[in-house]
């Protein structure tokens, strides 16, 4: 009883170290050169947008996730265009997307800036990825179009959502911070962000923590009882 006692314990702290450093890892992680965040494309010019599409006469080069790229030309307006979508009641209808000009090895191109993150050392825009933070259970952190409370929102984040956050001076607003979202630029509360831990994350840590705990004070009186019956039968 001992021997399995132990072992159950060892598993047991063993599966909290490893949950815990998941939640930590990645909490914030700001790179140290411009690189993509998923296998994507890269396409000779611009392509069109067709029905949330895009739509290139040129094959284009793939690019593997994590890869290093060079940024030719970053600029706050980057290389824009609007999906052609007839419809005005489409919701494809006027979507805007944002393209750098990058290189990539020998090959020159553009690929969509919700697909780049920077280094906080570039000249380009430094790019923190941070994490949605929530202040109540199950509360949507609302996006907004400019950097004023009153303006439209144009979408939500949940709670522990990875961000890629504009760092540098000019993308300071007050208590709003400057954000990509999905292909756009958006505005959130800075204090709806965090380096650390998201509330779901620390509730998780602590349910967590409170479960191991129970299970150890389980596996103790186990171990005294076993010891008691023990001293009765002898």
């Amino acid at each position: 009883m001992k021997k399995t006692s132990k072992k159950i314990f060892l598993f047991l702290l063993l599966v909290s170290i490893v949950f815990s450093y998941l939640l930590f890892t990645g909490a914030t992680n700001t790179k140290d050169q411009a690189r993509v965040i998923y296998k994507t494309k890269l396409f000779a010019e611009i392509p069109t947008v067709t029905e949330g599409k895009l739509i290139s006469n040129t094959d284009p080069v793939i690019i593997n996730q994590n890869e290093p790229i060079e940024i030719i030309s970053a600029t706050e307006e980057g290389y824009e265009t609007i999906d052609t979508v007839e419809n005005s009641d489409s919701p494809y209808y006027g979507n805007k997307y944002v393209f750098e000009k990058v290189k990539y090895y020998n090959y020159e191109g553009f690929i969509l800036r919700s697909l780049i993150y920077y280094s906080a050392n570039t000249t380009t825009n430094k790019i923190s990825i941070q994490r949605a933070l929530s202040h109540k259970l199950g509360e949507k952190i609302p996006v907004y179009q400019y950097y004023e409370a009153n303006s439209n929102i144009i979408g939500y984040l949940v709670d522990g959502e990875r961000v890629n956050v504009y760092t540098n001076n000019s993308a300071q607003y007050g208590n709003m911070s400057k954000i990509i979202f999905g292909d756009d630029i958006g505005y959130v509360q800075t204090n709806n962000l965090t380096t650390g831990l998201s509330l779901n994350q620390r509730v998780a840590l602590i349910i967590s923590g409170s479960t191991l705990g129970v299970i150890i004070v389980i596996i103790v009186i186990l171990v005294i009882y076993r010891k008691k019956k023990r001293k009765e039968k002898a």
